[in-house]
């Protein structure tokens, strides 16, 4: 089995940022490309996915659309929501339409936990990945910046 690499992790001004691309998954997994999966964690007090800075911030690309769960989705004692991610129409669409395209195809878990908005996705469209997401969401732990 190959390696998975190193993942892409950035905290900046209290946003947090981690993607992981390209670890290796069963020859039928649906992910990425054949045989290489995705994942994206992504948190922030005021998490936007716009690309316009000039509207108010939006969590959910406009590209994801909510998947109804029943019974609702709960993750660390908050209401979570799922969403199943389209493709990003990219620069074929007025700026105000646009968003970061790292979720796009992606199956993703929302919760907003002590005011900071969390999100996990997996990519490829499929019922696998909205457990993996579910399941990675309930494994992460908040953690709080430490001062000096």
């Amino acid at each position: 089995m190959a390696p998975c690499g190193r993942p892409e992790i950035t905290s900046s001004g209290g946003d947090f940022f981690l993607t992981q691309q390209e670890f290796v998954v069963p020859s039928d997994y649906i992910g990425r490309v054949p045989g290489a999966g995705h994942f994206v964690i992504m948190s922030a007090r005021r998490l936007d996915t716009r690309l316009d800075p000039n509207l108010p911030p939006e969590p959910i690309p406009g590209y994801c659309l909510p998947v109804p769960e029943n019974p609702p989705l709960v993750v660390h004692g908050s209401p979570a929501s799922m969403y199943a991610c389209g493709q990003d129409p990219g620069y074929t669409v007025p700026l105000s339409q646009q968003y970061i395209e790292t979720v796009s195809g992606h199956e993703l878990v929302e919760w907003v936990e002590d005011g900071v908005t969390c999100e996990v996705s997996f990519h490829g469209n499929t019922a696998l990945n909205q457990i993996l997401a579910l399941t990675a969401a309930r494994a992460t732990v908040l953690v709080r910046p430490t001062v000096g």
